[in-house]
């Protein structure tokens, strides 16, 4: 079992995780094994975790809008266009 803080954001009615870096240690964790829970706001969830390339100047963009500064400080040691987006799509199939 591995635990890793990440930013989150909400959109289409899916929360999305992103990689700074695609080689991150929890990307390749996701490529074995999908499943994921996540622990937000005091409530734990199990999620299928699908990564979604196309998604990149969506969610790089709520990405900036919700961390402001932090992301831009971020985006300065990891290109916007290598990061990858990651959809949380709920383990029981409803949003």
């Amino acid at each position: 079992i591995h635990a890793t803080r990440l930013w989150v954001v909400d959109h289409d009615g899916s929360a999305w995780l992103r990689s700074g870096n695609p080689s991150s240690g929890w990307v390749p964790r996701l490529s074995a094994n999908p499943a994921v829970e996540v622990d937000r706001g005091g409530k734990t969830q199990t999620f299928h975790a699908v990564p979604t390339p196309e998604a990149r100047d969506t969610i790089n963009d709520l990405m900036q809008a919700k961390y402001g500064w932090a992301d831009s400080y971020i985006s300065f040691f990891f290109a916007r266009a290598k990061k990858l987006p990651v959809r949380l799509v709920p383990a029981n199939g409803t949003p």
